[in-house]
């Protein structure tokens, strides 16, 4: 164990970043070397969520504070001189994340505004070493963030969101002028419009990723006519806009009044954006065809689409004649569009190897595994969300197709049984929130698979409509039944409910074998009962899973990670 003291820093580092977040806490306690080692690198990343966490994290500051490079700040209750504490290290410091909930400490200090600027200016400037800052400007109306931006020049990675003024191209020009360094900028506010454009601009020449998401705006060409003059390296492109029905109709309104700009505006950025790889378009008007035309006619080549949410139809990816602009395209997002209208145009992106089929809410369509398999035959990747997914026969007898990952769905019995026999070199498997139909037991037999991962969430049986707590796991070295006897009851964003195993206890052979027994011939089980025998199976009774392969590295359950070894 001790040589690896004498390995190089960058080797050390290589291997703990490999190790999930369990194991990175077990290295700690090897031995006294092994911790030394390693106590500093397990700190680089610090996120402090709630009081009980600032009240460790400031304790133990005073010997790691030098090791923090990456700060996230969700707590919503500090005093100063936390703040103070904090504020000390910032100069090691080189990501910092800023939920809102921070600020809102200061209104129990000052109650006027001004009260906000007065601490935060002073916090904020001491971080001079940051390179990726993500801050929410909701609090800061009447603060200059161009101000603080000037004490943090090394910055390259931006993300401002909740903007409350009108995001335009002179407020990204005052950004630009603080930040010449920046590689990535992403904007999130309520209204964008690029106003009056200059006849030129300073070339921004180190940025690669641009992202605007903001509420009551629609795509602009003016827009694209300024990536041009100031992004030459541009590589990655995103708008996101949320428009209301009526809002969807004025915008093809104005839109129909602007057709000889928009080709100027496809014409200028094609020609001086000659390095953009990645597309996205996500809830806003159709991308027009003549932008995919004029990438083509100067030799660009996308590698990513994605389409989120787009109400009409895209009619570059149904004519077959139009199919020569996106043919070079290895990575697709579809929205909650119906598949009768995409899966005929599948078979023409000739290179796709990531394909991703998204739906905001459960749909109803169904998709069919085989035949998205059969017209994508160099699929690698593919990810399905929201929907209700059926496989019909093997197609092929191997396809490459190497992770699969579902999350909200409706899978039927045979589905991954289909997928096992299709595609024998998938290594990560991935269901989250999904629902089998069919029998209580939910059957995962890959036999002849040497997994890599396999991650299980929330798993639950059409019948019962439970969540699965009992878990029977085999592979090389045997069976075993695992059962979640101790989890607590998360919920996310969306309102759902998760059952988060915090213990899975593996059952003994003489439990196990009741279990079994129990499970074929219910009609068999005594009545006097022990209470924890007759829960556990309750449970079984509700479902429970049943997992074969020949080998899996990384197995989760429930959050859980399970060592079959």
């Amino acid at each position: 164990m001790s040589t690896l003291l004498s390995l190089p820093f960058e080797v050390a580092q290589l291997i703990y970043d490999s190790l999930s977040y369990t194991d990175r806490y077990t290295l700690l306690c090897v031995c006294k070397d092994w911790h030394h080692l390693f106590h500093g690198r397990f700190y680089r990343s610090v996120t402090i969520s709630n009081r009980n966490k600032l009240r460790r994290f400031i304790q133990s500051i005073p010997g790691l504070g030098h090791h923090i490079r990456e700060l996230t700040l969700r707590a919503n209750k500090m005093t100063t001189k936390e703040i103070g504490m904090l504020q000390s290290y910032g100069s090691s410091i080189e990501a910092l994340h800023l939920d809102w909930r921070i600020w809102t400490y200061w209104h129990t200090l000052d109650k006027t505004e001004e009260g906000i600027p007065r601490l935060m200016i002073p916090f904020l400037q001491s971080f001079t070493r940051l390179t990726q800052l993500t801050l929410d400007t909701a609090w800061f109306r009447n603060v200059s963030l161009i101000d603080i931006f000037a004490h943090m020049p090394r910055v390259n990675d931006l993300t401002l969101s909740d903007i409350r003024k009108t995001i335009t191209t002179a407020y990204v020009e005052s950004i630009h002028k603080c930040l010449p360094s920046l590689h990535r900028l992403v904007l999130h506010g309520l209204k964008a419009a690029p106003g009056i454009l200059r006849e030129s601009y300073t070339p921004a020449i180190h940025l690669q990723t641009f992202r605007l998401d903001c509420f009551h705006s629609s795509y602009h060409p003016l827009w694209l006519i300024y990536f041009a003059h100031k992004y030459p390296s541009l590589q990655h492109l995103s708008f996101q806009h949320i428009l209301e029905d009526k809002e969807r109709h004025e915008v093809k309104r104005r839109r129909q009044h602007q057709e000889q700009q928009c080709e100027t505006a496809f014409a200028l950025f094609a020609r001086h954006c000659r390095n953009l790889k990645s597309l996205g378009w996500h809830a806003i008007v159709p991308p027009d065809v003549r932008l995919f035309r004029a990438l083509a006619d100067i030799g660009t080549s996308l590698d990513h689409l994605s389409f989120h949410q787009v109400h009409d139809a895209c009619h570059h990816s149904s004519k077959k004649k139009e199919q020569a602009e996106v043919r070079d395209t290895t990575w697709l997002d579809i929205p909650s569009l119906s598949l009768s209208f995409w899966t005929p145009s599948l078979k023409d992106f000739r290179k796709l190897r990531h394909l991703t089929l998204r739906a905001v809410t459960a749909n109803q369509d169904r998709v069919d595994l085989g035949t998205i398999l059969s017209s994508c035959r160099q699929l690698e990747s593919l990810a399905v969300d929201n929907w209700d997914i059926a496989s019909s026969a093997r197609t092929m007898a191997n396809h490459p197709l190497i992770r699969f990952s579902a999350q909200h769905c409706l899978l039927a019995d045979t589905t991954i049984d289909n997928l096992a026999k299709t595609c024998l070199n998938m290594i990560h498997l991935k269901l989250f929130d999904c629902t089998v139909s069919g029998q209580n037991v939910v059957s995962l037999r890959l036999p002849q698979h040497a997994l890599q991962s396999i991650d299980i969430q929330h798993l639950k049986t059409s019948v019962t409509q439970k969540r699965i707590k009992v878990f029977a796991l085999a592979n090389e070295v045997g069976r075993r039944w695992y059962y979640m006897t101790r989890f607590k009851t998360r919920q996310d964003s969306q309102q759902r409910m998760w059952d988060e195993a915090t213990e899975l206890t593996c059952l003994d052979i003489h439990t196990a074998t009741w279990v079994e027994a129990s499970y074929k011939s219910p009609a068999t089980i005594p009545v006097r009962t022990k209470t924890i025998q007759r829960k556990l199976l309750r449970d079984v009774l509700c479902g429970y899973l049943h997992l074969e392969c020949r080998s899996v590295r990384l197995l989760l359950v429930n959050n859980r990670r399970v060592c079959l070894e």
